[in-house]
């Protein structure tokens, strides 16, 4: 039997509960599957399909925010959404190929150019000039 790669260490589960875009943390997400090549042909097709309704599931509730497949084999890079990095690992070994992949994983964080209005932090102090001013 598999374990549970949904528990949380205090007994509940924080994979399947719905993503609190106000705490959330953005991770750029890439994927690579490597399915055994003796595996026979049915389990690959019904781990494949569990895979596909996981990946759904996830897609509805925002964890994962937007996925594209990585042509020539079983890859793809994606935006998640977790409230912290092990809120992540619980929600990306909740798919049921994660035996069977790596994920390289990458936190994300705002850019500048996204709120262009506000300076950017001064890197040696962590505010900006304007915020020094008073401003």
């Amino acid at each position: 039997m598999a374990p549970d790669r949904g528990s949380h260490r205090d007994g509940g589960s924080r994979t399947d509960a719905p993503i609190d875009a106000g705490a959330a943390v953005e991770f750029l997400v890439q994927i690579t599957t490597s399915l055994p090549p003796d595996m026979p042909a049915a389990e690959r097709d019904q781990l494949i399909a569990a895979e596909r309704r996981r990946g759904r599931e996830l897609l509805d509730r925002g964890a994962i925010r937007a996925i594209w497949r990585i042509p020539g084999g079983l890859r793809n890079v994606g935006i998640w959404e977790a409230s912290d990095a092990t809120e992540l690992h619980e929600l990306i070994t909740s798919l049921p190929a994660s035996p069977w992949f790596s994920a390289n994983v990458t936190a994300l964080a705002v850019h500048p150019l996204v709120h262009p209005d506000e300076p950017p932090p001064d890197p040696r102090h962590g505010a900006s000039d304007s915020d020094k001013r008073g401003r």
